[in-house]
């Protein structure tokens, strides 16, 4: 195992990162839903893309008191590859407990480790692997938000330019019945139920492959420098409900 850099590595944008890293270690990290995502992947840059030389993929469904096994997954993976030469972290909205347990874990790694780390929003590092996976030029991702809400964002030719919002069930009723609507697997029977327009076009989101995630950092359609973080303090959690437990947190709202 590879000790942590000695000076801290600050890069004004992910552009810059690249130019001084031809091939680079980047960890993954998300449990904003029912999925605890912790991958580990080696890139090496070519001149007409990039390629993973090595990688270790923990995409797993948990329950959402079950994130300690994210230390297994993170011990595993710096015992056999190292460390990472940047995280990147999804920051949420969704579960309250996940997206603090993630966010905060990518923000201790990058403080400790000097590197950079890049907070992308957790809607749209699904609807990627969605993109990708489907080949859609327009759907809708659903998170559930509890208390009769959901979080919501729209992808279509903008798709990074819809911002994300926390609508109630009944809200729904007034989307597009034909737009696909994707939705955590666990959450899709209390969706059909309280939307009989829309239940024959919402779609459980059955897996994810983080590795498209590294995709996404390299598409010109991913304005790179508005998700690029060079300090762990500018990473925060994005809470967009106003309920108790994210007023505890106001600084999440930063983002917005």
């Amino acid at each position: 195992m590879t000790s942590p850099q000695e000076e801290e590595s600050v890069f004004s944008n992910w552009n810059e990162f690249l130019s001084k890293n031809p091939q680079f270690k980047i960890l993954v990290l998300d449990s904003s839903s029912s999925f605890l995502v912790c991958s580990f992947f080696q890139i090496h840059q070519e001149d007409l893309g990039f390629s993973f030389l090595l990688s270790a993929t923990n995409e797993v469904k948990e329950s959402r008191s079950s994130f300690q096994k994210l230390s297994f997954y993170l011990n595993d993976i710096f015992r056999q590859h190292g460390f990472p030469n940047i995280v990147l972290v999804g920051v949420g909205p969704g579960s309250f407990t996940g997206v603090r347990i993630s966010v905060s874990t990518a923000r201790n790694l990058a403080q400790f480790l000097r590197i950079p780390v890049i907070g992308i929003d957790s809607m749209s590092l699904y609807a990627y692997y969605l993109y990708k996976e489907h080949k859609l030029s327009e759907f809708y991702v659903i998170f559930d938000a509890k208390q009769k809400q959901v979080y919501m964002k729209k992808f279509d030719v903008s798709f990074f330019g819809n911002p994300i919002q926390i609508k109630s069930l009944m809200e729904l009723h007034e989307l597009p019945s034909k737009v696909p609507f994707f939705v955590e697997e666990e959450f899709i029977n209390t969706l059909q139920n309280s939307n009989r327009e829309i239940k024959n076009h919402i779609y459980p989101i059955q897996k994810i492959e983080s590795k498209t995630w590294i995709e996404l950092l390299f598409d010109p359609k991913a304005t790179m420098n508005d998700f690029y973080k060079s300090n762990y303090k500018e990473v925060l959690p994005l809470y967009i409900k106003q309920d108790p437990a994210h007023q505890k947190y106001p600084e999440g709202l930063k983002r917005l």
